[in-house]
């Protein structure tokens, strides 16, 4: 089996100093610690696929699995705490496409994986290291999957995708996801990153289409859209990232500065002034460590970039002696 080293990161929040980066160039999957305030590169052997995508851990940090391109588009790894083995065979049935982006409910029981080709997304129930692909929802999502995330309590499940609504959202009972009624206000392009918060209270998405980023209140089954925020992203938007307190919602976007940050007030979200200094390129994934720690996987040298909070200051960390390989895709830190 391949390790990959002592080096990895959790889900889309985590508590470890463990970090996993994907990218488009190889070896396609690198991995990283944070020591103090130094990132350190961990050591990484080329895993059996092309291009990461976006990527996470189980919440018991035992999992890692990883959206990419190549066969079979889905690739998962065990954690025994110092380093990933691949688990060749873990799935029953590989997804149709090239994965986007997977996200694994809030027990770890259940891991979503989303791609180009009809049915647009794969969910699977895991039991120990097996995962088997559950029966595809009775309405799919309109064309290809971009993004996934659950809410809270694995009840609720969204895609952002291409085609119109550009948003579908689910309800789970049992093993029967049943797609709820649209939102009033949809976004007005393809949803590239979806996010709820911590509390399950409220989702974000980052779409391609005006105003780039759109937030919803979440009751039940209705969605509620809240007033847009003052300050808006100046150029398509690929990623949301809450802050594991729901306070601060990023939103990483293809234009200079490439980042906002706000502040959540009620149902108000105040922009930041930006950090210092700021991502090189455009932002295509954001993984909080906690509170006061966030990184970013964007294009162009140095491809990563975390940040440490203080107050409402986020101050950029030193690069890593060995950056990463190329364009971030994915980032992560490891939960536990």
């Amino acid at each position: 089996m391949m390790l990959l080293g002592r080096a990895a990161r959790s889900g889309r929040r985590g508590t470890n100093g463990r970090m996993a980066f994907s990218s488009t160039t190889s070896p396609y999957l690198t991995t990283f610690y944070r020591d103090v305030n130094l990132i350190t590169s961990g050591p990484t052997n080329s895993p059996p696929f092309n291009q990461g995508r976006r990527l996470e851990w189980n919440p018991a940090g035992s999992l890692f699995a990883i959206a990419h391109v190549t066969s079979p588009f889905f690739s998962v790894y065990r954690d025994d705490g110092y380093g990933l083995s691949y688990l060749s065979g873990a799935l029953s049935e590989n997804p149709a496409g090239n994965g986007q982006d997977c996200a694994w409910n809030h027990d770890g029981t259940s891991v979503v994986v989303v791609h180009p080709n009809s049915p647009y997304l794969t969910i699977y129930n895991v039991s120990g290291e097996s995962l088997t692909k559950l029966s595809d929802p009775g309405t799919l999502p309109a064309n290809i999957g971009f993004s996934c995330d659950w809410n809270h309590d694995g009840s609720y499940m969204v895609v952002g995708h291409q085609a119109f609504p550009y948003l579908t959202i689910y309800s789970r009972s049992g093993d029967t996801f049943t797609k709820i009624a649209n939102p009033s206000s949809l976004p007005s392009g393809n949803s590239i990153g979806t996010r709820w918060n911590s509390a399950g209270t409220s989702l974000a998405v980052a779409s391609l289409g005006s105003p780039y980023i759109l937030i919803y209140n979440q009751s039940g089954s209705t969605f509620t859209k809240l007033s847009d925020p003052a300050s808006l992203p100046t150029d398509s938007a690929r990623a949301v990232g809450w802050s594991p307190n729901g306070t601060y919602l990023i939103v990483g976007f293809d234009a200079s500065p490439y980042i906002h940050i706000y502040k959540r007030s009620g149902d108000t979200f105040a922009k930041l002034s930006d950090p210092a200094s700021l991502p090189a390129g455009p932002v295509y994934d954001i993984g909080w460590r906690d509170d006061d720690c966030v990184a970013m996987a964007h294009n162009t040298s140095p491809y990563l970039t975390v940040y440490d909070r203080s107050g409402d200051t986020f101050t950029k960390l030193s690069d890593p002696s060995v950056l990463p390989p190329g364009n971030g895709r994915g980032i992560a830190w490891r939960p536990t």
